[in-house]
């Protein structure tokens, strides 16, 4: 069957990998040893990936995957590295039920946002979460809109009511609502979320061995 792009992550497994949030920011040195600065740019997401040991089977199949995406011209989700689940939920969501009743598969939907669209609030009635539900500082929720994507990671730390509702929950970067509205159209997801990425050209690196290879690459984030 043909590929459809944006395609999934490569097929193999992690041994390491490194995420940031690169920002465009500039400073203009002011009198009195200040400095002035401005975020001239929307902040990208790069992230780098390190494979475990591959066989010629599973290096192949890597070397197809990136062959595929044509040196960035095509595009995958990428999902952060060690960070497919929220902490307090390392091996997933089994077991978990909805505070309104249904199975949880690690999604709800974008009621609203803050004044500054870094604070969000979902899990509203019909799209609530477990009650109790844990989310911590450091852990990762993607939002999907009309073949859109974005990753954002959580400043601080909140437990969901008993209704399954987090409100006003810090992320960062901010959301763009002219691409994310609010108003429970976008699907967000605690489960693998993912950037839509661009491969650095000329990144990857596979040493073939006689028994064994290990692949590795880099990429950046999308502009929409």
């Amino acid at each position: 069957m043909p590929v459809t792009f944006p395609r999934g992550m490569p097929p193999f497994n992690l041994r390491s990998g490194t995420i940031k949030l690169e920002r465009m920011v500039v400073g203009n040195p002011l009198r009195g040893g200040q400095v002035e600065r401005v975020e001239v740019g929307e902040p990208r997401w790069t992230v780098s990936y390190t494979s475990v040991p591959l066989t010629r089977a599973q290096t192949r199949a890597a070397e197809a995957w990136w062959e595929s995406l044509a040196g960035g011209v095509r595009t995958f989700f990428a999902v952060p590295p060690g960070g497919a689940f929220p902490a307090a939920y390392p091996k997933g969501f089994a077991g978990l039920t909805r505070a309104g009743g249904g199975a949880f598969d690690g999604t709800s939907r974008l009621n609203a946002f803050g004044a500054t669209n870094d604070l969000l609030t979902f899990g509203t009635t019909g799209f609530s979460l477990p009650a109790g539900f844990v989310l911590a500082a450091g852990d990762y929720i993607g939002l999907s809109y009309q073949g859109r994507v974005s990753l954002h990671r959580i400043i601080e730390a909140q437990t969901a009511s008993g209704a399954g509702q987090i409100t006003q929950i810090q992320v960062t970067p901010f959301v763009r609502p002219a691409l994310f509205p609010a108003g429970n159209l976008v699907t967000v997801t605690v489960a693998n979320p993912a950037f839509e990425a661009v491969v650095t050209p000329d990144s990857w690196d596979c040493e073939t061995q006689i028994d064994f290879s290990t692949a590795s690459f880099s990429a950046i984030q999308r502009g929409y």
